[in-house]
């Protein structure tokens, strides 16, 4: 083989260029598409995020009696009836918080502040058993902003 030869099997030629072109552009589809599912996805929480900021009836302040008939029914094991006034007071004080402004206790702080390790350390003995029941009561019955409003009001204090 000689040099020219040499030189023409390792150049590039316009048909490899052209696969090369086609392999890059294929590419760049499937990364364009991954994108596009990415931001649908997005979109689908957000629309889901706006409509809890709506509010639908669902989100509106419950009633004492509307939140035992909700405690009742959510929770896995039966509550004593002083512990499920003790609870019932708890989730309105969530109430208060959200809707009125007032400054919860210690526990539900933690709680609306999404802060797991120290909700599980200021729980009583009553509680602690049930903190799956104030996650459910924060994504279920409180419209979907409440992390940013603890976000804002916890943070600047």
């Amino acid at each position: 083989m000689n040099d020219k030869e040499k030189e023409i099997k390792g150049a590039p030629t316009p048909e490899s260029g052209e696969k090369e072109a086609e392999m890059a552009l294929e590419e760049f589809k499937l990364m364009f598409i991954e994108i596009i599912e990415n931001i649908k996805q997005d979109i689908v929480s957000l629309e889901s995020r706006i409509y809890n900021l709506e509010g639908d009836e669902k989100m509106e302040r419950q009633s004492i009696e509307e939140i035992a008939e909700w405690v009742k029914s959510s929770s896995a094991k039966m509550l004593s009836d002083g512990n499920l006034h003790h609870v019932i007071r708890c989730l309105d004080s969530i109430q208060n918080w959200y809707y009125d402004g007032t400054k919860p206790g210690g526990f539900i702080s933690a709680v609306v502040q999404n802060n797991f390790v120290e909700s599980c350390i200021r729980a009583d003995s009553v509680n602690r058993e049930i903190l799956y029941l104030y996650a459910m009561f924060l994504y279920c019955e409180l419209p979907g902003d409440w992390r940013s409003k603890a976000k804002k009001e916890f943070e600047t204090h």
